[in-house]
């Protein structure tokens, strides 16, 4: 049976990605991700249910060297890609005495270049999938590719507009060599979005100056790769793995004066870091590695394979509530503790 204790062993992890305005006031209304209004309701339901909890917490209860919270369900809050509008939650967070996870690829301080998926999420909000997926077919000729080797094309009204997206993202992450995929995306973005916008890289991603301001604000950095690709199914020669998994870490650490202990794989499914977990462990590179499948955490998890969930933009305060409960529910005091907690809520 479990003890109340269980509430010291077991903690969850929120991965943030986007932070947006209202589609009325934004220029890519079409990026999906939690509404600012959303993002602060998160907040103070996090505040008042929940014991936040920092990356030195969690790296020291994996040591055995400290128990969690024994009154409410422990925390923490983590924020991949290096985006815009993370300064500001930077802020914020700091303003509320809550440090957090930043996971920043480094080819955003190095290269002053936006990550594929950012590319790929802007051009697809701005320029919808006929443009697209033009833009592709001319990239893929002019790095000599064929066409019908990646027979990407949409029928409107015949095709479903969020399978197609799925399908194109699978083939930029899998599909695609990493060369081809990182060439690619590039040939896009200048082809699009830094034609109608000189100033894309700023609209999307911070630099080496606001990626210091975060520090400045107390919060932890960690790493994201250089390039932001799965590293656990791409085959990295062995130069590529140091770029994109040891020297990512050591380009933080020099920029930016911290220390890195924690690396979130890109895109964050098994197969996306299965393969090098064992490798980075071995390594003793980082201490932990998060992922982006939800799960709840305890002294049993490997602390290279943290668990999170990734709000979505559908998410209230109160259907994230229920869904953070529903990861807590296979321990019996845990189930009691949210029950009364669901039952106080204003």
């Amino acid at each position: 049976m479990a003890t109340h204790n269980d509430l010291a062993r077991a903690y969850l992890t929120l991965g943030y990605h986007y932070i947006r305005q209202p589609a009325q006031k934004d220029p890519f209304p079409r990026v999906k991700g939690s509404t600012w209004s959303d993002f602060g309701a998160h907040l103070r339901m996090i505040q008042k249910y929940f014991n936040i909890i920092s990356l030195d917490d969690v790296l020291r209860f994996h040591r055995n060297e400290i128990e969690l919270s024994l009154t409410k369900p422990n925390i923490l809050l983590t924020f991949d890609d290096g985006l815009e509008e993370h300064c500001r939650v930077a802020q914020i967070l700091a303003e509320c005495k809550i440090q957090a996870v930043f996971f920043i690829p480094t080819c955003l301080l190095t290269d002053r270049v936006p990550i594929n998926t950012t590319i790929l999420h802007y051009s697809l909000a701005r320029y919808g999938l006929t443009i697209f997926l033009d833009a592709f077919h001319k990239a893929l000729i002019a790095h000599g590719l064929k066409n019908e080797d990646y027979p990407l094309y949409f029928a409107k009204g015949i095709d479903n507009p969020p399978d197609k997206i799925v399908e194109i993202k699978k083939t930029f992450k899998y599909g695609l060599s990493y060369e081809n995929s990182q060439g690619i995306i590039m040939h896009i973005y200048q082809a699009l979005l830094l034609k109608d916008y000189p100033n894309a890289f700023e609209l999307m991603h911070i630099d080496e100056d606001k990626a210091k301001k975060i520090v400045d604000f107390g919060h932890n950095i960690g790493a994201h790769t250089h390039s932001h690709i799965s590293v656990g199914s791409t085959d990295l020669s062995d130069d590529a793995f140091q770029k994109e998994i040891i020297h990512s870490k050591n380009i933080l650490e020099s920029k930016l004066g911290v220390k890195v202990e924690s690396i979130s794989y890109p895109f964050g499914e098994k197969r996306d870091y299965d393969s090098i977990e064992e490798k980075i462990r071995k390594m003793g590179t980082y201490q932990a590695g998060f992922t982006a499948e939800p799960s709840l955490n305890t002294k049993e998890t490997s602390p290279l394979k943290i668990g999170r969930y990734l709000p979505l933009k559908a998410d209230t305060s109160d259907i994230l509530f229920d869904k953070l409960k529903s990861l807590q529910m296979g321990k019996e005091i845990l189930w009691k503790y949210w029950e009364l907690a669901r039952t106080s809520k204003s």
